[in-house]
């Protein structure tokens, strides 16, 4: 199962939901149960945010253990370092903190930017 499947199986076994206007709460809610805001238009039953956290917490880890199986740290780097498009910017620093759980450190990301970035000159 994917990651985002399992995310949404996660909101939806907790009655997470999502909503930006009051609208939206309004369609979505059910009577008699108090809601928290969690961020970002997330919004979760109070009795489960523990488990809403707990549950994510988990999720982040299983998705990075299956990201280290099945690609090489430099596979790894250069997503990231393509996905926050470092080589225009000159800046890694969004892609050395999306690797730090994956206990990829700034020297070897900053390492494989030097090796690589005369690939990606115009």
């Amino acid at each position: 199962m994917k990651h985002d499947d399992l995310m949404s199986e996660l909101f939806d076994s907790l009655g997470v939901f999502f909503a930006f206007s009051n609208e939206q709460f309004e369609k979505a809610h059910k009577e008699g149960v108090k809601y928290t805001n969690c961020g970002s238009g997330m919004i979760c039953p109070t009795e489960n945010v523990k488990q809403l956290f707990a549950g994510l917490d988990t999720l982040h880890k299983k998705k990075i253990e299956y990201e280290l199986r099945d690609n090489s740290r430099e596979q790894l780097i250069d997503e990231a370092l393509s996905n926050y498009e470092c080589f225009y910017t000159w800046d890694i620093s969004d892609a050395v903190e999306s690797l730090e759980d994956h206990g990829i450190t700034r020297d070897e990301i900053l390492a494989r930017f030097n090796a690589t970035k005369g690939d990606h000159d115009e």
